[in-house]
């Protein structure tokens, strides 16, 4: 069978040609602009974001700052109530007159403030010594050492107060002032193993037992740190066991049986002597005695459970190195060391916090006080106005009950429309 060769050449040239005029034939102006909005419409998308934002931000702000004003508000309304209430209640005491009761306000804020004391404590204090009937300048100048103490001891502003008020009336002999007490503790307290607050709580149980003895404040005062340092026992403990002691020397019985053991009980006039005169008398009358024997004797001052206190007590006095005069020595030249320790203590951190809150309630409550005070007034008024209107028995009583039948039956047909 014949077979046939061919040669083909394929021509590209017309395709190509046709392609090329197809590229030239587009308008590239026409891609770019798809594009463009593209790009436009992000950096629209962008700017709005960012408005949006700041919009959000300052929104944010000042809802933070209509909060905060808010609660400026409230702080000042709940300063100037509770400041309000205070005073009021510390001048039914004092019956001061409005100008005077301002000018007492800010000494009191100021003694809370020197005190790194809150108010409502300052103000505790302040009526305590106002039930007493005292005057405003005796009120503040007691409130300020009772403050300053408590301070110091740790102990509650009431312990204070009843400690300061108990040595004044118990040595009333010794016209002592609240500050003078205070600086004999707080002097006492740093020289010796005896904390201001077990002196103040000895003086509270044992103080006018001790005047009754002849005992005076810094005796009193000596005999705890002697008694405290030698058994380590509480204010407490130790001011019950002086009581008993000094009670029971002055007993003529017990005076009695102390005179057969050759305890000196007078002085030479015939005066009978002080309690801590008769120890010292009883500690070198009985030095030589056996111990079953002082034993027994020492059951004539201390009773069967004061013994320890007693002993420990009777071993300062008759020491060359007595605890007891050298404490009474200290508490006999104190003079203004409560200021002084409270001055350092007003360098900490706290103490200056506590200043600034102080400040701010004393702030809040003077600017609450000048406008919330005419606000509530007038909105009391008119609340009592509308309520004695709407009361049934008031004086409105017909339209009042005409009102509130009203009211009720329009709550009850509103409410049977949504059942």
């Amino acid at each position: 069978m014949p077979q046939i060769n061919a040669n083909l050449t394929l021509n590209t040239a017309q395709a190509q040609a046709s392609f090329d005029q197809f590229v030239r034939s587009i308008n590239t102006n026409r891609l770019g602009q798809p594009l463009g909005r593209i790009s436009g419409d992000a950096a629209e998308f962008n700017k709005s974001m960012q408005a949006a934002t700041a919009r959000v931000t300052a929104f944010g702000l000042s809802a933070g700052a209509i909060l905060q004003v808010k609660n400026a508000i409230v702080a000042a309304a709940t300063a100037t109530i509770e400041v309000d209430k205070q005073l009021i209640e510390l001048n039914t005491f004092l019956g001061q007159s409005t100008t005077e009761l301002d000018k007492f306000s800010k000494s009191l804020f100021q003694i809370a403030k020197n005190t790194a004391a809150p108010f409502s404590d300052a103000a505790g204090a302040a009526k305590e010594f106002a039930r007493q009937g005292l005057s405003a300048n005796e009120v503040l100048e007691r409130t300020g050492a009772a403050l300053t103490l408590a301070r110091i001891s740790g102990l509650g502003y009431q312990d204070s107060v009843q400690g300061i008020t108990t040595a004044i009336n118990s040595f009333g002999k010794e016209a002592l002032k609240a500050t003078e007490i205070t600086n004999k503790l707080i002097a006492v307290d740093t020289r010796f193993a005896v904390s201001s607050a077990d002196l103040n709580e000895a003086i509270r149980r044992v103080g006018s037992s001790a005047e009754e003895s002849g005992v005076g404040i810094d005796s009193l005062v000596a005999a705890v740190t002697a008694a405290q340092q030698t058994t380590g026992r509480g204010g407490a403990v130790i001011g019950n066991a002086l009581k008993t002691i000094f009670t029971r020397l002055q007993r003529p019985e017990v005076l009695g049986q102390l005179e057969q053991l050759g305890v000196a009980i007078r002085d030479q006039n015939g005066f009978l002597l002080d309690g801590i005169g008769i120890l010292k008398n009883y500690s070198d009358a009985t030095k030589n005695l056996s111990q079953s024997e002082k034993a027994r004797t020492a059951e004539l001052i201390g009773g069967i459970y004061q013994i320890n206190q007693l002993n420990a007590l009777i071993k300062d006095l008759s020491s060359s190195n007595s605890v007891y005069a050298n404490s009474l020595s200290i508490s006999n030249s104190a003079t203004d060391e409560a200021k002084k320790k409270n001055e350092e203590l007003n360098k900490s951190l706290s103490a200056t916090l506590q200043s600034i809150k102080t400040t701010a309630t004393e702030a809040a409550s003077s600017l609450g006080s000048s406008f919330l005070r005419p606000i509530v007034e007038i909105g009391s008024s008119v609340s009592q106005k509308l309520l004695e209107l709407v009361n049934p028995s008031g004086v409105g009583s017909e339209l009042g009950t005409q009102i509130v039948k009203g009211l009720a039956g329009a709550l009850g047909e509103g409410l049977s429309k949504t059942a």
